[in-house]
């Protein structure tokens, strides 16, 4: 399953319109054989029949899961292959429980289903599950809050949101001590559900210690349709007293890259959350290497933190494109030192959002799609692969007969065709050339620009790509044109 990327936030799980109908296992099941194995235990074998939903779904499966202590799954599995909608088939093959009938008949009740299916042609499907923050600290008293941001995205294709029917699951455990830390709600078993191919949440939790010492709170979130899973981990330190540990939400530049060549001024920015103004002492961002160093002031509140702002001239006169700086920033709490992860600022051979004199370029001549939409005949966006230099950059987009118009950061570059296309469907031909090229991971017309914006993301021409904080993948942004 190709992985495809996003950040996007809501706060609250997406169900609109009508709910599409499911489907579903249906009883009586078909009895195929049965035979005694205990004094009172008795060995049933069925067959299952399947009633589709609204769609027709691809190489159905369903497992059985015993739903009484009087229930025993033996073989559980059955398949029912591809289903038509609202089609009843009757599956493939069989299933087989074992009933001690001392403690209860067998019955509709006695069993749940999960049911799978793989998705139709050309869906992808994405999971993003990140926990804010990912180190807590909390007291035998107070609690502290805990935030999951869940993300599910079923893709018809990396544009638009495909209507398949989506289902999740959370589990949590707790190591090594389940009996360390109680959380409430317990999210361990929560079923979400969408019928739009979109699911977003924020799962709220608040976390309390019981017993002092280090845990770390796994949450696993499983997709029901295609068995895929996402988690994510946070360690949590229960102490005596309620003392926090700042959360370090961003750190980041502006601009977001250094002209090669020249002496940028670039602003340091970085936001804490989950602690008091008055307990932050001191704030810096430093180079390891000693070669920069800036006091960051907070001058303004943030919603849900604190921002934490300064100044430095970087000098990047022997810097080529594709070198980076690396910057980590230490927060003083109440005497003790606290450092981000590293965030890297790089250098690049080509404009910028920041470089003058290159807007406006473009002919101005637009091809409309299928849909009614008008889009630049000489524009492409285009996001490579981590690693790829700024000299292959160049090289693909002169091998479509493009130049590199701008550098967004992130690995995302604007291509200005030298001869616009003639139609949107020359334009798409061009885009899925690029997108044959292994460098290449995503490359469309489009008359919006988007991209994943507020975070220091891993720098795509640095070969020591690392992740920072609170950002993994980028999924797609459905409503881009």
């Amino acid at each position: 399953m190709k992985s495809i990327h996003t950040l996007l936030l809501l706060l609250a799980a997406l169900a609109v319109g009508a709910r599409a109908a499911e489907p579903a296992l249906l009883t009586p099941y078909q009895l195929v054989s049965k035979k005694r194995v205990g004094r009172t235990v008795m060995e049933y074998t069925f067959k299952a029949r399947l009633r589709g939903g609204d769609q027709p779904l691809r190489n159905v499966r369903a497992t059985a899961v015993s739903n009484s202590p009087a229930t025993e799954v033996i073989d559980g599995v059955v398949t029912f292959g591809d289903v038509a909608a609202g089609a009843t088939v009757l599956s493939q093959d069989t299933f087989t429980v074992r009933q001690d009938r001392r403690r209860g008949n067998f019955g509709p009740a006695s069993l749940r289903w999960q049911v799978q299916y793989d998705p139709p042609a050309g869906f992808t499907l994405s999971a993003q599950l990140i926990p804010m923050p990912e180190a807590l600290r909390v007291g035998l008293v107070e609690p502290q809050p805990l935030v999951h941001q869940l993300t599910l995205l079923g893709m018809k294709d990396p544009k638009h949101l495909s209507n398949q029917p989506l289902h999740a699951r959370i589990s949590q455990t707790v190591r090594p001590d389940p009996t360390g830390l109680r959380l409430q709600p317990a999210l361990d078993g929560r079923r979400l559900a969408s019928d739009r191919g979109i699911l977003r949440d924020f799962l709220e939790q608040q976390v309390r210690g019981l017993k002092p010492g280090r845990y770390t709170l796994v949450t696993t979130l499983t997709v029901e349709e295609t068995g895929e899973t996402v988690r994510d981990e946070v360690t949590i330190e229960v102490a005596e007293g309620a003392e926090s540990l700042p959360e370090f939400k961003q750190l980041y530049f502006i601009p977001y890259a250094l002209p090669a060549g020249q002496v940028t001024e670039t602003e340091i920015q970085l936001e804490i959350a989950n602690v008091r103004r008055g307990a932050v002492e001191s704030v810096r961002a430093y180079t390891p290497d000693g070669r920069y160093e800036v006091t960051l002031v907070n001058d303004s509140p943030q919603a849900g933190g604190l921002l934490y702002r300064g100044r430095l001239a970087i000098d990047a006169t022997s810097m080529q494109p594709d070198q980076c700086l690396t910057f980590e920033a230490e927060v003083m709490v109440q005497g003790r030192s606290h450092t981000t992860p590293p965030a890297r600022l790089y250098v690049t051979g080509l404009p910028t959002n920041a470089s003058p004199g290159h807007r406006g370029s473009f002919s101005g001549v637009l091809v409309r799609d299928a849909e009614g939409k008008d889009h630049p005949a000489d524009k492409l966006y285009v996001t490579v692969v981590a690693g790829t230099s700024e000299a292959r950059v160049r090289e693909i987009a002169r091998s479509i007969g493009a130049e590199v118009y701008e550098n967004e950061g992130w690995g995302d570059y604007i291509f200005r065709l030298l001869t616009p296309a003639r139609s949107y469907r020359e334009l798409k031909d061009v885009a899925e050339r690029l997108k044959a090229l292994p460098e290449v991971e995503d490359a469309y017309p489009s008359t919006i620009l988007w991209h994943a914006s507020g975070l220091t993301a891993p720098i795509p021409n640095d070969p020591f790509v690392a992740e920072q904080s609170q950002l993994r993948t980028r999924l797609p942004n459905p409503s881009r044109a």
